[in-house]
């Protein structure tokens, strides 16, 4: 319900229990509510008895809450107004009504008739996950928080799927080729660079954000971590197989560039390892911390030298590497912060190189892990003369 207050607040009255103005509905009817996650109000400084609550869409009432109606819809275009959905905060300063959203800050200068979006030309976008293209340099894919999917091409960005976009790939072969998902491992495939969708099966329902990754040579092949472990295709997402022989909610992936019979994924801490494709897994998590894994990395020459980052706010524990396809662990954590560790990657070079990503900022490091050659001996100084 909706209440009212005249006595500052001593008391309150019932106004209205009906429209239901959590949901998606503009006409109050549907059951879906976010109030936990996105809600606003705001009372007019010119008239008390106009006010505005903010959910999923806005609602404006003229008579201090008995009477409501939607003044903007979550999908565009529409009819009614567009703000973009997931509302967090609502003020008016005079006559204007100003709302924050999960994509836009946006004003209405006339109590929610008409919308001005004042973020056009800023970034302000969450990204999940990006992807590039191994063969075009200015092809890139980034799928982020409730602004879907984006691909940008030589010197512009077009939007191409909608809702949470999650992680996303550039066909090596062919730029034009994009795959992209949303929430929970929902698929989509364009063969013109992300302005069309092209039929596929869908491989099943994954994780919040749901890993995928190539084969290093043949294009059509692709793996999934769904909720039924790890799904193979070998036709561009027109049929799936399970080669994993475990069923759980794989939350990371990765694949070996030099040797794709090397694959790796995991959930939680548990961290699974096959060397033959998918045919036998191995748990490798002995000498990890409990923390949950955040990402996988695969060194691109060499499939037995892994990194992986980890979670949490346990001193000294956020990056672990192997030598051995994760027979052996070694902590490599030295003097990052004490917070979560969100991605690892390798620079290829012989002396081995990792930058972490954080929660705050981006760290880098060199390591040398064999006796080096003359060659290599001079990577190894230089990049400690970088540190």
């Amino acid at each position: 319900g909706f209440y009212k207050s005249t006595d500052s607040g001593d008391s309150f009255e019932l106004q209205a229990d009906s429209p239901q103005m959590f949901g998606y509905s503009p006409q109050g009817n549907d059951n879906s509510s976010q109030s936990g996650y996105d809600l606003a109000l705001a009372a007019s400084h010119v008239d008390p008895e106009e006010v505005h609550l903010l959910g999923i869409i806005t609602w404006r009432s003229f008579d201090g809450g008995v009477n409501w109606v939607a003044t903007t819809e979550w999908s565009f275009p529409n009819n009614t107004g567009y703000t973009h959905c997931d509302m967090h905060w609502a003020h008016f300063e005079g006559g204007t009504l100003y709302v924050g959203s999960d994509g836009l800050v946006s004003k209405s200068e006339d109590s929610g008739e008409t919308w001005i979006d004042l973020t056009t030309g800023i970034g302000v976008r969450q990204f999940y996950r990006i992807g590039g293209s191994k063969n075009h340099p200015y092809k890139l894919m980034g799928g982020s928080q409730d602004t879907g999917t984006s691909v940008y091409t030589t010197d512009y960005w077009h939007e191409w799927l909608g809702a949470d976009g999650m992680e996303c790939l550039v066909d090596y072969s062919n730029p034009n080729i994009v795959y992209g998902t949303s929430q929970n491992g929902s698929f989509y495939k364009s063969t013109s660079g992300g302005m069309n969708q092209t039929n596929i099966t869908q491989p099943g329902g994954g994780a919040w954000v749901t890993p995928f990754v190539i084969h290093p040579t043949d294009p059509l092949t692709i793996f999934v971590g769904n909720n039924s472990g790890v799904r193979k295709t070998t036709n561009g997402m027109q049929s799936w197989t399970t080669i994993s022989d475990f069923t759980a909610t794989v939350r990371q992936l990765a694949i070996s560039e030099s040797n794709p019979d090397y694959i790796y994924a995991s959930w939680g801490n548990t961290l699974k390892r096959t060397k033959d494709g998918g045919t036998t897994w191995s748990n490798i998590y002995d000498g990890l911390p409990s923390n949950s894994i955040t990402y996988i990395a695969v060194h691109p020459s060499d499939p037995e030298l892994i990194a992986v980052s980890v979670s949490g706010y346990d001193e000294g524990k956020k990056v672990y590497l192997s030598e051995d396809a994760g027979d052996n662990w070694s902590n490599h954590s030295y003097n990052l912060p004490n917070i979560p560790a969100n991605c690892v990657t390798f620079y290829n070079d012989p002396a081995v190189s990792l930058y972490v990503g954080m929660d705050v900022g981006v760290y880098y490091i060199c390591l040398l892990y064999t006796s080096p050659s003359p060659r290599d001996q001079s990577l190894y100084l230089v990049c400690r003369l970088l540190l």
